[in-house]
């Protein structure tokens, strides 16, 4: 396996990495093109575009894409991602102990192969940041991955049906 960056992709496999961001979200119907484009960029397209975010992209051997791992080392830095995702606003007090932030996806075939584990390492090993957090759904099947690497759920919000889980680094 190997790792690159989104400008390093040709426009086939940019292709691929988004069919890989749809396909594992849990959203899948939108009302419109333009809604469509704006839940991409707020969960992807925006960390590619700025350059105090971080993203990486698994490649194999023969150059397929595997998966995708992209955040910000300090996301109370970041005024416009709170504007973006107004969820994390909830979380503010345990984002200064858990400042970086991860979203990470794979495509179905590598689920499982320990290449979640490997980008998340990865991204881990050249963070400068106390901690790392996601936030995800308080029922969602990837709780047990994130504790599996080292997560701990801090906090779950019934209201809105999110739990926060951050990593000491």
């Amino acid at each position: 396996m190997k790792i690159t960056n989104y400008n390093n992709l040709t426009p086939k496999q940019k292709e691929i990495l988004e069919n890989i961001f749809f396909s594992s979200s849990v959203r899948k119907v939108f009302e419109t093109d333009i809604e469509k484009r704006e839940f991409y960029y707020k969960y992807l397209g925006y960390y590619l575009e700025n350059d105090h975010c971080f993203h990486f992209i698994a490649l194999d051997k023969e150059n397929n894409v595997l998966g995708y791992i992209c955040g910000m080392s300090d996301t109370l830095y970041d005024e416009d991602i709170f504007k973006i995702q107004p969820h994390l606003a909830q979380f503010e007090t345990y984002i200064s102990k858990y400042p970086a932030h991860l979203h990470i996806n794979l495509a179905a075939h590598t689920r499982g192969q320990g290449v979640g584990a490997f980008l998340v390492q990865y991204a881990i090993e050249r963070l400068e940041a106390s901690g790392i957090h996601i936030i995800t759904g308080i029922g969602s099947r990837n709780r047990t991955f994130y504790k599996r690497i080292g997560f701990d759920s801090i906090v779950e919000c019934s209201e809105s049906g999110l739990c926060f889980m951050g990593k000491p680094l």
